[in-house]
């Protein structure tokens, strides 16, 4: 006999459809529920008993006992594990996952001779954030710039989010993040990529968002649409592909979606195309041939682009109506499936690298409601033309 069972408050379900979404927020996790589970829920919140919850099953979804059975005991199982069952043990909360690199607790100061060695200045602007980047030396300029040039400002008042310092040391050159040594010595090839990653960070913190997201995003006349994806799945290629195919550019790594709207910013960053890609990508970007190489942290080697788009024609956010999960088969053939919605907020917010202000029930009720009016895919692809016609297709299909 299956033992009565009872909800303990701890967490919110939220109906999607036919299915359910159960947020808890001392743990700050979200679950997806199957049509069942979610019937299972609401059985519970009623009060009804183990054989009340059983007998609604069966004749709800025309299952026998043994299987309704069934259905309640896993269930019952999986949610005792979430710590949302009366007497459950509670979950560890979920770790914070804020996206700022951890710089050294004691940094070397400023030399004090660095204001006359740091002859060269430069003032970029991102979102809602300036960095303003300084160099001994035009060769470790030449490094940065490019990759920052279409940011860059001749004059800008506002006091900046982060201010970076570029000083030989030896035959290599130290970094300073506000006025303190950032790790050790670096050689030239290293210098893009991490200075490019500090301007980044520190003009984020700057800007007031609800989700960071790690996604491409791209937009057309129906609206914005996010590729989200690890690290493997082509969004950063498919982003830069779509960019010059007729698709507005908005970021090939990140989507920032703003309070209360869900709206996506564009973050116009140059985006970064490992040497796996320069291939693929050649015959739409002749001009990566000609850009630097670098070396990043991870060991990759990689070449920067500006974005296919001036800034200054972006408008300031733009409304998601798709979101497609990209996935590199290799020799594979190209497949355009739909995801429901449930299951599609729930892989969107698993490619999430931040929640500034944490989650709490009002603010996943926004998303079921922003759920409703959104169109989740996932995309199987190894050629890119056919990666990009299917991507068009969605517009239609929306």
């Amino acid at each position: 006999m299956t033992p009565d069972a009872s909800l303990n408050g701890e967490g919110h379900l939220s109906i999607v459809g036919d299915d359910g979404l159960v947020f808890v927020p001392r743990t700050q996790l979200l679950y997806a529920l199957n049509t069942s589970a979610t019937f299972i829920w609401c059985c519970l919140e009623e009060g009804r008993s183990a054989a009340e919850t059983i007998a609604a099953l069966q004749a709800t979804f025309g299952i026998g006992a043994a299987q309704a059975r069934e259905f309640l005991e896993d269930a019952l199982a999986l949610w005792r594990g979430w710590g949302v069952l009366a007497g459950s043990a509670p979950q560890q909360a979920a770790a914070d996952s804020a996206p700022s690199p951890a710089l050294p607790a004691q940094g070397a100061p400023l030399p004090a001779d660095a204001p006359a060695r740091l002859r060269l200045e430069d003032r970029y602007r991102l979102l809602d954030g300036t960095a303003v980047l300084r160099f001994e030396d035009d060769a470790s300029r030449a490094r940065i710039h490019p990759i920052l040039a279409h940011l860059h400002r001749e004059a800008d008042d506002a006091p900046p989010a982060v201010t970076i310092a570029i000083l030989r040391d030896g035959a290599d050159y130290a970094v300073y993040r506000d006025g303190r040594r950032y790790g050790g010595a670096f050689p030239l090839d290293r210098l893009g990529p991490l200075v490019k990653g500090h301007v980044w960070q520190a003009c984020l913190a700057a800007t007031r968002h609800l989700l960071n997201i790690h996604a491409g995003a791209v937009a057309d006349s129906g609206g914005c649409i996010l590729l989200p994806g690890q690290p493997g799945s082509s969004k950063s290629t498919l982003s830069a592909a779509l960019g010059r195919s007729g698709f507005t550019f908005l970021s090939d790594e990140v989507a920032l979606l703003t309070q209360p709207e869900l709206r996506v910013r564009p973050v116009p960053l140059s985006f970064c195309v490992k040497s796996t890609g320069w291939d693929v990508l050649a015959p739409l970007y002749p001009e990566l041939a000609t850009r630097d190489v670098h070396n990043r942290g991870d060991g990759k080697v990689v070449r920067y682009v500006p974005p296919p788009v001036e800034a200054a024609t972006l408008r300031a956010d733009y409304d998601v109506t798709r979101v497609v999960f990209p996935r590199y088969v290799p020799g594979g053939a190209t497949a355009l499936r739909p995801v429901a919605p449930v299951e599609g907020l729930r892989r969107l917010l698993s490619e999430c690298v931040s929640t500034p202000e944490g989650l709490s029930v009002p603010m996943i009720e926004t998303l079921v409601a922003w759920v409703e009016r959104v169109r989740f895919w996932e995309l199987d692809q190894s050629d890119l033309g056919a990666a990009i016609e299917a991507i068009r297709a969605t517009r239609d299909a929306a």
